[in-house]
């Protein structure tokens, strides 16, 4: 009989693994591990005794708590940065110094399922089921940054830069493994010659939300969000996701208040699971905008009601791009006259 679920974090700093009861609803045991990667080593090399790691962290896991395999359901791992949830691959990363890892070909001794999924994710789904929240961003801070937009227990978007657009602004070849917030601002200082671009994120949203919140603004998490989802290092492209982001979400509103009123009040739920399949097959960022509207609406509907939750939908998202791109730009022409005046004192 299926009794357990095993559990791996994997982190830059320590990898721990947990052991799930699943009738009792309560973690058995758990145990950590102190990652000390050798990072001058080659990387498949590295890789090859990561595993080997993840492995021993299991065995030691079985002898403690003294379970046989054929009790396991399934085997999970948050990993940070990308995975190819569907075939169970993890893409690797150079905080840890390992390249791509099939985890299901990695673990097969253990005849179980195993299933990947990002860290920040992960966490998400578990302050979903401790919390019973229906809509929030999940932030995890470490050795990285992990950012997920969760609604009704699943990863709806991840916001974050287009790390392809930094590579080829300086003509280097796209590295997929370069997936940390450390990373990216180091790539970003070194583009731009700056060294504000980690705070410059979180003073925006923290205002932003701050202030509607002193406004008395209900669901004042969508002006962060909006903020959030349209700050990139470039301007060029902040105006690109300002105006993308107005106008998707004015067509997302435009779009289900025409759903809204066609449809029978059975089944205006299934409007935001529409979104959420309309966001899952968008590549585009405006389209996206559109199908995030969908869900955002159809649960403030229920409490506002549909008149109110419009109302709020557009002013919440238009007062948070529009504050964001105000603040990057008073935040770079500030930042730029600092600049100045110290190149100016050196020179005298």
């Amino acid at each position: 009989m299926k009794k357990y679920n095993i559990g791996v974090d994997i982190g830059a700093s320590h990898v721990s693994c947990g052991l799930y009861n699943i009738y009792e609803k309560r973690l058995e045991h758990k145990i950590y591990l102190l990652n000390k990667m050798d990072k001058t080593i080659e990387i498949e090399k590295s890789t090859k005794k990561f595993i080997e790691i993840i492995k021993s962290l299991i065995d030691n896991l079985q002898k403690e708590c003294k379970f046989e395999f054929n009790e396991v359901s399934s085997i999970g791992l948050a990993c940070p940065g990308g995975n190819i949830k569907e075939e169970g691959i993890f893409l690797g990363s150079r905080s840890l110094n390992v390249t791509k890892i099939n985890w299901r070909i990695a673990l097969e001794k253990y005849g179980t399922k195993v299933f990947t999924e990002n860290d920040c994710t992960c966490a998400g789904i578990c302050e979903y089921y401790i919390n019973a929240w229906d809509e929030f961003v999940m932030f995890t801070l470490g050795s990285g940054l992990g950012i997920s937009y969760m609604k009704n227990g699943k990863c709806i978007s991840e916001v974050g830069w287009d790390i392809s657009k930094l590579n080829k602004r300086v003509g280097e070849k796209y590295d997929k493994y370069i997936n940390s917030f450390e990373g990216l601002s180091k790539r970003y200082n070194r583009i731009k010659n700056k060294k504000y671009a980690r705070t410059e994120i979180f003073r925006c949203i923290e205002k932003n939300e701050c202030i509607a919140e002193l406004c008395n603004m209900p669901r004042a998490m969508w002006a962060g969000i909006a903020a959030m989802s349209v700050i990139l290092p470039f301007m060029e492209d902040m105006h690109y996701r300002v105006r993308k982001r107005i106008v998707g979400n004015i067509a997302g509103v435009i779009c289900f208040t025409v759903l809204y009123f066609l449809l029978p009040s059975s089944i205006y739920a299934y409007i935001g699971i529409l979104g959420g399949i309309g966001v899952g097959f968008s590549a585009q960022y405006g389209w996206q905008a559109v199908f995030n509207t969908f869900g955002a609406l159809a649960i403030a509907a229920e409490t506002y009601g549909l008149q109110g939750a419009v109302s709020l939908r557009v002013i919440q998202n238009v007062f948070g791009v529009v504050f964001a791109l105000a603040f990057c730009v008073i935040f770079y022409w500030f930042m730029s006259k600092k600049k100045e005046s110290e190149v100016t004192v050196h020179a005298e």
